[in-house]
């Protein structure tokens, strides 16, 4: 592996060091280091990879809290992304038009998904979101035209706030990406979850825990045993509930 630190630019913080550039010069995998100079880094600033296309793959350390507005935008050669343990915060459009990635797993830490954070990544076909995301922004996701399951964790008795349809902004973080979905995995979600479905009009399955789900779409609930709730292209389940928490 590359001496990576040697093209990277920080500044200090109070909470630590913040990167806020990469030289131009850098081609294919950066590992981010926890500490630079003894210092743990905690962000990844604004822009600090703004369009270094020759980027191939990242991974970002557990150390790391926040990932800055526009950090990785068009760094349209990023075809593999490891996502820090430690992350709370992905910022507004920190990885819009990395147009080679094709999977995105956000760590259970992340609270919070920014306005565009991962739009326009037109090769992502799976995502999977973590159980601590308590609001996910408009066009978070927005049009990423390949995009064919999503798997949502969730926990046993998930806050008010993180399924509150204002917060978890299921009909427009998803916008223009929905037409294209095929399954969503609703994994120990403890309460109604109606966002993720609406208007998903191609979705062929929804996956449920044993048990822990039931559908009220057509006809009567029917409790479920690991199998998937089956529908039309046209019409897909408006609604989940549960008859027990797991």
């Amino acid at each position: 592996m590359q001496d990576v630190v040697k093209y990277l630019w920080c500044e200090n913080t109070e909470r630590g060091a913040r990167i806020i550039g990469c030289d131009e010069e850098f081609e294919g995998a950066m590992e981010i280091p926890s500490a630079l100079h003894g210092v743990p880094v905690v962000e990844i600033g604004k822009e600090a990879f703004l369009g270094l296309h020759s980027l191939k793959s990242v991974a970002i350390p557990d150390s790391v809290e926040v990932v800055g507005e526009r950090a990785f935008k068009d760094c349209d050669g990023l075809n593999e992304l490891r996502l820090g343990r430690g992350i709370k915060k992905i910022e507004k459009e920190a990885f819009r038009w990395c147009k080679s990635l094709t999977s995105v797993a956000i760590p259970d830490s992340v609270k919070f998904v920014g306005y565009g954070a991962f739009a326009e990544c037109y090769r992502l076909n799976e995502l999977r979101l973590g159980r601590g995301i308590k609001k996910i922004e408009a066009k978070a996701f927005d049009s990423c035209s390949s995009l064919k399951s999503v798997v949502i964790p969730g926990s046993g008795t998930p806050s008010k706030d993180a399924t509150n349809s204002k917060n978890f902004s299921w009909e427009r973080g998803l916008k223009r990406s929905k037409k294209t979905l095929s399954s969503i995995v609703l994994l120990f979600t403890g309460s109604s979850f109606p966002g993720p479905l609406k208007g998903s009009r191609s979705i062929s399955s929804v996956f449920a825990p044993s048990g822990g789900w039931s559908s009220s779409t057509r006809g009567p609930k029917t409790a479920l045993s690991g199998e998937a709730i089956r529908s039309s292209p046209t019409r897909v389940p408006r609604r989940l509930t549960t008859r027990r928490n797991i």
